[in-house]
């Protein structure tokens, strides 16, 4: 939009100095600021970025904002630095948990608008997004993981992978695991510096590499349109905001995976590694009743 001046500030993209410096250089009255929570914060508090002026304060994945400790009070902090006149508005695609009592904290008489989605509405986009998942030993996973791309590669050249993993000390083996099969792979994960993030995401976007391997770091907000397969190489873990498990939050990391996909393509894959009973009583209940999908069974 001409005449927008929009400014990005990330950690570990740029340096702290180097956004500071840029401000000065620049000169300019800035209408729309992006920022992660953090350098947000340190900007504010030492007095680099002022936000007397802010008219709209707005929460993007706000589920995950709120709900993590150290981000919810960075984003505290910045919030009350704001005039209380302003419009504050809140997005995510889960609504659930703590984010619903933090949320409140943030509003003032909200107006809440929900969208549903009906289960016959994927077709109605001509796009059907399959649910599956296959019960492997720990062991075995790499292996079949290579089987199922072989075979994948060979029919549908053209489909996009993503791979989810837990950790990110996970995603280094098996990249390194694929790269040796001769697949034509990447990695995304919080280890990476942000400016080599952002190289592998541009390279994926533009279809050069056709299997990402990462973390829930890529599991909200990512766009890569040729992405028709998720594959989720262990059950999604979830905690709650005291940091124990908890099988909403797992479903919610279900979700938002699998959302990753069916942006362009027609027909689309979720498929998840179940590791034992425990894993499949989980994709049977919580993710089958809770999300309104039918998960069905490979193994046999």
């Amino acid at each position: 939009m001409p005449g927008l001046n929009v400014r990005l500030f990330i950690g570990r993209l740029s340096t702290y100095r180097d956004d500071v410096r840029g401000m000065l250089i620049s000169k300019q009255h800035l209408h729309v600021v992006v920022a992660t929570p953090g350098r947000l914060r340190k900007l504010v508090l030492d007095g680099s970025l002022h936000m007397t002026g802010v008219k709209h304060f707005l929460f993007d994945e706000a589920d995950r904002i709120l709900a993590d400790e150290r981000m919810r009070e960075d984003t505290h902090e910045v919030f009350v630095k704001t005039d209380r006149r302003k419009q504050t508005l809140v997005f995510s695609s889960t609504y659930s948990g703590i984010f619903k009592d933090v949320c409140k904290r943030y509003l003032r008489r909200p107006f809440v608008w929900k969208e549903t989605v009906a289960r016959d509405s994927v077709s109605r986009r001509d796009t059907e997004v399959l649910h599956r998942y296959f019960y492997v030993h720990e062991r075995d996973k790499m292996g079949y993981l290579g089987r199922f791309l072989r075979l994948t590669g060979d029919a549908e050249p053209e489909r996009q992978i993503l791979v989810f993993v837990d950790t990110r000390e996970r995603c280094e083996p098996l990249l390194g695991y694929l790269v040796d099969q001769n697949f034509d792979a990447i990695q995304i994960q919080g280890g990476l510096m942000q400016a080599c993030r952002f190289y592998c995401y541009a390279l994926a976007k533009h279809s050069k590499k056709k299997v990402l391997v990462t973390t829930n770091l890529c599991a909200r907000g990512l766009d890569i349109p040729e992405v028709s397969i998720i594959i989720n190489f262990g059950c999604p873990k979830g905690r709650s905001d005291g940091g124990q498990l908890d099988a909403v939050a797992a479903r919610d990391t279900y979700h938002h995976r699998g959302n990753r996909c069916g942006r362009e393509m027609r027909r689309c894959l979720v498929l998840t590694f179940a590791r034992d009973h425990t894993d499949v009583c989980f994709l049977r209940t919580e993710v089958a009743r809770g999300l309104s999908v039918d998960i069905l069974d490979l193994t046999d």
